[in-house]
């Protein structure tokens, strides 16, 4: 299937459902996405007139048309290094969402998320589940000793079974979670997923300093302690593959 290019804010359900800002300091728009030789680019830059009303980057992010059920995902990717910087690549519940950030079933027991790679601009992998029972729950792990390097190919790779996900680094197993194989909610549910791939910068993963009021539904946005000074003037997360075994 093909990948959807985002081009909402951050991308904010203006329209209902949950805003997925996560008090992030970008907006997502087309020109942040790229298909080059290396594979998929998702690059994140400053904005070249801020303003009080808008946020200061400029970045992409792409979503699949298609759904995946029980199965295996490899993602080749070179992520990017630097402070503030937040790539993530993860998995959606369908059943409960439309398109990240128009979410109609956030806070029920048909959502869930699985995210096989997110960093905070480092060599620390996290890997993380999230998910609504009685209340939001989540698990997560993060991998350091050997972690990502910088400029380096890694395959990051996440197993979905029934009752079973495990995430990989490398063929080398980080993390795993175990639960019902009949679930009908949790992580282990075995609704369609699809999948999405974004450069975020800041917010409440990867930023330090609150950035002030951006737009009416965005609430206060946070940036990195060095903003405006940052070591980068831009930065691309690189998807060289992505390849999905069902069972």
């Amino acid at each position: 299937g093909s990948l959807v290019p985002g081009s909402e804010q951050s991308p904010a359900a203006i329209d209902g459902g949950v805003s997925w800002s996560n008090r992030e300091a970008q907006a997502y728009r087309p020109e942040g996405v790229a298909v080059t030789d290396a594979g998929l680019e998702l690059t994140a830059r400053p904005v070249e007139t801020p303003s009080v009303d808008a946020v200061p980057f400029v970045s992409g992010m792409v979503f699949s048309d298609d759904t995946y059920g029980f199965g295996r995902f490899d993602f080749e990717v070179t992520v990017p290094f630097g402070e503030g910087l937040w790539p993530a690549v993860w998995l959606l519940d369908a059943d409960a969402c439309e398109s990240p950030g128009r979410c109609p079933g956030y806070g029920t027991e048909r959502y869930h998320e699985l995210d096989v790679l997110e960093t905070q601009g480092d060599g620390r992998l996290f890997t993380s589940a999230h998910w609504f029972d009685e209340r939001f729950s989540s698990f997560s792990v993060e991998t350091t000793d050997p972690g990502l390097v910088q400029g380096a190919r890694h395959t990051i790779t996440l197993e979905r079974r029934p009752g079973l996900v495990v995430w990989r680094l490398d063929g080398r197993e980080v993390a795993s979670l175990a639960g019902s194989a009949s679930a009908e909610s949790g992580p282990h549910r075995a609704g369609p997923m699809m999948v999405i791939l974004n450069l975020a910068v800041g917010g409440s993963f990867s930023g330090d300093r609150v950035l002030g009021r951006t737009a009416p539904w965005w609430g206060d946005a946070m940036v990195p302690d060095t903003f405006p000074q940052l070591g980068w003037p831009s930065a691309t997360l690189v998807v060289h593959q992505m390849r999905y075994s069902g069972l």
